[in-house]
């Protein structure tokens, strides 16, 4: 099976800030993929909210007229939806089910799809009261009873075949460095039986995004795919990442994506290949 991570994306209704299809220019990469794996930064809701970041979802629509047959796994749990709209969780929820994407609600138990196990858990800085009973709060930094709990749980899941995928939010941080209490919980994971973790903050670049770990891969941060949630003049067009990954063999291909600015939207202007690993010594995209 492969996996294509395509990072995070910001949207919003505002009819003057609005792109209707940001995804068009990523074909390449979308059609190769047996599933893709968005992170959402928000709501999807026709509720009017005092915030920049929600959309009434015509984006990821648009996504979905483009791989109609491929499944979209969305991972929602974010800090603008559970503070900032009493009725984000479930608006999005009921936007996910009535179009066919995949996703889940529950807090503790992971999204089972085929031999796909999909866990979302977020660093325990970004959990605030109004989010306890929503996400599973993680300690980076020192391993409490809970994050002990949680990994044994983890853990339990894994079986011949199955193939186990931790979405790991994190605070923003500054510079292009990875937290190395982030990268080190990452290892552990893979050393609890964790197949692919991915790393995700909200910031706009991507930090050298991939790294193989024993069997497992880390996808350390693939920035901001989309990002149609700041004002123009705080925010310059950059670059992201793409990451498809072959659950079997592991092996892996980064996809560079140029972003420009549209309606003072980032969306990808650009796709290329920018590197490929493989545990043997020949891999070719082609073949992949």
């Amino acid at each position: 099976m492969k996996l294509l991570f395509i990072g995070n994306c910001i949207f919003r209704n505002d009819t003057d800030h609005r792109v209707c299809n940001p995804f068009k220019t990523l074909k390449k990469a979308l059609k190769k993929a047996d599933v893709v794996v968005l992170t959402l930064q928000g709501n999807i809701t026709k509720r009017r909210i005092p915030s920049n970041q929600s959309s009434v979802g015509e984006q990821l629509l648009a996504l979905k007229r483009i791989i109609p047959r491929t499944p979209i796994i969305i991972d929602f749990k974010n800090t603008d939806l559970l503070t900032l709209n009493p009725n984000g969780k479930k608006d999005t929820s009921r936007f996910l089910t009535n179009h066919g994407f995949i996703y889940t609600y529950q807090v503790i138990r992971p999204l089972l799809y085929g031999t796909l196990c999909f866990f979302s858990c977020m660093d325990e800085d970004l959990v605030t009261s109004r989010m306890v009973q929503a996400v599973v709060p993680i300690n980076l930094r020192k391993i409490n009873t809970m994050t002990a709990a949680y990994l044994t749980y983890i853990k339990s899941f894994k079986c011949i075949l199955r193939t186990i995928v931790v979405n790991l939010r994190i605070k923003p941080y500054a510079g292009v460095m990875l937290p190395v209490e982030a990268l080190t919980f990452s290892k552990l994971l893979i050393d609890y039986g964790v197949d692919i973790v991915q790393i995700q903050a909200n910031n706009s670049k991507p930090v050298n995004s991939c790294r193989s770990y024993k069997n497992g891969v880390i996808i350390c941060g693939l920035g901001d795919l989309v990002n149609c949630g700041k004002p123009r003049r705080r925010y310059a067009p950059v670059t992201s990442e793409l990451c498809l990954i072959n659950t079997i063999s592991k092996n892996y291909i980064n996809y560079l994506v140029q972003k420009h600015t549209i309606n003072e939207c980032i969306i990808p202007k650009s796709l290329r290949p920018l590197r490929r690993y493989s545990r043997r010594e020949t891999f070719h995209e082609d073949a992949f």
